[in-house]
């Protein structure tokens, strides 16, 4: 294992900055059928806001019922022919649409394919196939210490399972054990353990964390192969990849100051990475492979570091 460039530094790039006429409840990166990127935007009016990343084309849907957008995922919900991206307010109305399309000098606006009222107080959704069986469902965390999931039968979602975890959810990672089932880790506000989720088992386990917290802040564990990971209206100093097959859990280095934003996506090749923003504004690239067995500490602390290990 070894770093792959020591001491290595970002100049970073604004892609996208411009102003919206009333504040963002939501926001996820997502790519259309097209291979387009988009940055996809939920505002607490309702509204979904789709920016390419050039800043070229901006396009909007939704927006009917005053209420704001507190989960937005992308993915083949219905089990069609292609993903869509589904939005969910807070009062529990959820809007599957399509992605805005350019055919020669034509743009076509994203429209509303299906809606279904489902619970409210959704505040974190990812469309995965969890059970194996080749078809899509819908993982989503409530504010009210509930985990759900859907799938889309004869037409419209049906609920599944349903577990009840003991504290306030304040952080989601999902990610494949190594013989591809799906699981989830939930981090709980103010205690010292993370509940896990086995989704084709339909097993939940309280599993107890490695540090002593203060109380007030809290561990964010990652799997080693990560799907998505989200804090949830909340902060966190410590981060750890963990990897259920062999017990075994590395702590990420470098943090000058408290998380307030981490995201997660895995390359072609094979290697996963995973980004922080700490509250002094300082942005750290990890990265890791199948054969990690511990992280390396990262560069000193700048603007912008970046720590890719193999």
């Amino acid at each position: 294992m070894r770093v792959l460039r020591q001491g290595a530094f970002l100049c970073p790039k604004v892609i996208l900055a411009t102003h919206l006429n009333c504040p963002s409840s939501s926001a996820i990166m997502g790519v259309s059928p097209q291979q387009q990127p988009f940055f996809i935007v939920g505002k607490v009016n309702g509204e979904v806001v789709f920016f390419t990343t050039d800043h070229t084309e901006v396009s909007k849907c939704g927006g009917r019922f005053n209420s704001p957008i507190t989960a937005i995922a992308v993915g083949n919900l219905r089990n069609s022919e292609k993903d869509e991206v589904v939005a969910i307010s807070a009062d529990g109305l959820l809007q599957s649409m399509s992605f805005p399309r350019r055919d020669g000098n034509t743009l076509y606006q994203p429209v509303i394919l299906y809606e279904q009222f489902v619970n409210a107080n959704i505040c974190a959704a990812q469309i995965a196939d969890i059970d194996g069986d080749g078809r899509n469902e819908m993982i989503v965390v409530m504010t009210d210490r509930v985990v759900r999931t859907y799938r889309f039968i004869d037409s419209r979602l049906r609920a599944l399972n349903k577990w009840e975890v003991p504290s306030q959810i304040c952080g989601l990672s999902i990610g494949w054990t190594r013989n591809g089932r799906i699981y989830a880790l939930l981090a709980q506000l103010r205690q010292r353990y993370v509940v896990k989720i086995e989704f084709a088992q339909k097993h939940c386990m309280i599993l107890p964390q490695s540090t002593n917290g203060d109380g007030g802040t809290y561990e964010l564990d990652v799997p080693m192969n990560p799907m998505q990971v989200s804090l949830i209206g909340t902060l966190t100093n410590k981060i750890f990849v963990v990897n259920p097959d062999c017990n075994s859990e590395n702590e990420l280095k470098n943090m000058a100051g408290d998380v307030v934003c981490v995201a997660t996506t895995t390359l072609p090749n094979g290697l996963r990475l995973m980004v922080t923003v700490d509250t002094h504004g300082i942005l750290l690239l990890y990265g890791w492979r199948d054969n990690l067995t511990s992280l390396l500490r990262g560069v000193q602390h700048s603007d912008t570091a970046v720590v890719l290990l193999k």
